[in-house]
């Protein structure tokens, strides 16, 4: 509960900076399709991301009933933080790669 400013000051800068990646990700998205697929494939993408929470949330009652809120919240963020650092090492090499038209 002594950390719980600090969750608050990482969720609004996890809110904030999410801006950074949806812009350019939806304008990949645009340049790449079909105009024809667009609606397709950005109702499938959305409908993905919707399902996220539902299945997310029937994950994390039981398991934080078990282990703890707390420990939840850790473990979590930890793996969280894993992703975004395995992501950034392993899509280095497409950075600096120019759009195809």
């Amino acid at each position: 509960s002594s950390l719980f400013p600090v969750f608050l000051i990482l969720s609004f800068f996890m809110g904030a900076t999410g801006t950074f990646f949806n812009v350019p990700y939806n304008a990949y998205i645009q340049k790449t399709i079909p105009a024809e697929s667009l609606g397709k494939v950005f109702t499938l993408i959305f409908s993905a991301m919707s399902l996220t929470s539902p299945v997310g949330l029937a994950l994390a009652g039981p398991v934080s009933d078990r282990i703890g809120i707390d420990n939840w919240f850790l473990f979590s963020g930890i793996l969280t933080g894993a992703v975004g650092v395995f992501c950034c090492i392993f899509t280095r090499k497409y950075e600096k790669a120019p759009l195809e038209n």
